[in-house]
């Protein structure tokens, strides 16, 4: 018996053979995709959640966007022990494979990694020191 196209079509939307689980798709970037841009970040502190670093219209500020077309959500030391850069959008295909790179703080294990929720594009990393309010930090891009 032959599975017609769209009922395959439909099946792979939500199982990826190829990663063999079901839930949001990652996809994969060329490795010639170019990182985002450099930027200073100068730090705010969110009196709510304890959160250090930028968050759009929230706290701190940027020099400017590192992805040209795309709003910097978040980028930010949170609780003392994880770090989380998010783009509004679907910036995939640009930051997949990038690791922002902090003076003074230790990006380390990736907690999970680059995907697109259908809103945002985020990425959460577990990290060693914090952000401090009213500093400024330059924030370069690794290939990892």
């Amino acid at each position: 018996m032959k599975i017609p196209a769209t009922v395959l079509a439909a099946i792979n939307a939500v199982f990826d053979p190829k990663e063999g689980r079901r839930g949001r798709r990652e996809r994969k970037v060329s490795p010639l995709s170019p990182p985002p841009a450099d930027f200073v970040l100068d730090a705010g502190i969110s009196m709510q959640s304890g959160d250090t670093g930028y968050y759009h219209t929230v706290m701190g500020g940027i020099s400017r966007e590192p992805i040209e077309g795309a709003t910097l959500l978040e980028c930010a030391t949170r609780n003392s022990n994880y770090f989380q850069v998010a783009f509004v959008g679907d910036v995939l295909t640009r930051v997949e494979g990038w690791t922002p790179q902090i003076a003074g703080i230790e990006i380390g294990t990736l907690m999970s990694g680059w995907a697109f929720d259908g809103s945002n594009t985020t990425a959460t990393w577990i990290d060693s020191g914090t952000m401090a309010s009213g500093h400024q930090y330059n924030v370069t891009w690794a290939n990892t």
